[in-house]
């Protein structure tokens, strides 16, 4: 019931439009603190398996030398076939990677913000390289950054989009940027002995493999990104035409 007096009327009814306000405020905060909870979860879960993958990956690698009966003895019976092989014959030995380990993680960020820009920055120590999908970022609009961590290459487009983060410091030769005409976004990045490579394949584009520029090829390669390609590999039912195509593709 409205009060008699005007005045106290109107102080009602703005304290109502202010508790309107306050709860809208509550309420898009609380939709903001879920997101970034998700986001966080994700970057976790990410993160936990490309390091598995990447550790796994780095004590895998070898090395082929030849073997010189001159310098080295021949390797007992117990070890080797038994039939005669000349002093030229290889054998490996596996080494460890020259430098510290290299942490990438790759996220597809469904539209970069500020928000989700403040939780990056606070992991942006535990990693080197991180590549970012579908950043939803168009010709227009700002440049997207990170506090602690240095853009190095974006793809715009404001349905996908990519871009290429890097920690400052880390040494970067060369970077190449490439879409075809179906949208599928890959940008790598150079090191002086390992090129890593951010993909994006929206859903209804073929996966096309186009090789890397002379300039961009290093001893090792690696391709990490959303595929949107289905394979058995990575824990779908069954293949798909891109999946077999990612996995036949001579730099994935």
């Amino acid at each position: 019931m409205p009060s008699k007096h005007p005045k106290d009327y109107v102080l009602l009814q703005r304290a109502n439009n202010h508790i309107t306000d306050l709860k809208k405020d509550i309420r898009r905060l609380s939709d903001e603190l879920k997101e970034k909870d998700s986001l966080v979860s994700s970057l976790i879960e990410g993160a936990s398996v490309q390091s598995k993958q990447l550790a796994s990956f780095s004590t895998t690698i070898h090395d082929t030398v030849l073997w010189d009966p001159s310098t080295c003895p021949r390797p007992s019976d117990s070890s080797t076939p038994g039939h005669r092989q000349s002093w030229s014959e290889v054998r490996h030995r596996y080494l460890p990677l020259s430098g510290p380990a290299l942490s990438i993680v790759s996220i597809n960020i469904e539209g970069f913000s500020g928000s989700k820009a403040e939780i990056l920055a606070t992991m942006a120590n535990h990693f080197d390289i991180l590549c970012m999908q579908e950043t939803h970022i168009g010709p227009a609009q700002h440049r997207p950054t990170i506090p602690g961590m240095k853009l190095v290459a974006e793809t715009r487009h404001r349905q996908y989009g990519s871009a290429v983060f890097s920690r400052p410091n880390l040494k970067i030769e060369e970077v190449w940027t490439h879409t075809t005409k179906g949208n599928m976004e890959t940008i790598t990045v150079a090191l002086p002995n390992v090129s890593v490579t951010s993909v994006y394949k929206p859903p209804a584009t073929p996966f096309l493999y186009t090789e890397l520029p002379e300039r961009c090829k290093r001893r090792f390669h690696i391709s990490i990104g959303d595929f949107n390609a289905h394979s058995t590999s990575w824990g779908y039912e069954n293949n798909n035409q891109d999946g077999d195509e990612v996995e036949t593709c001579p730099s994935t």
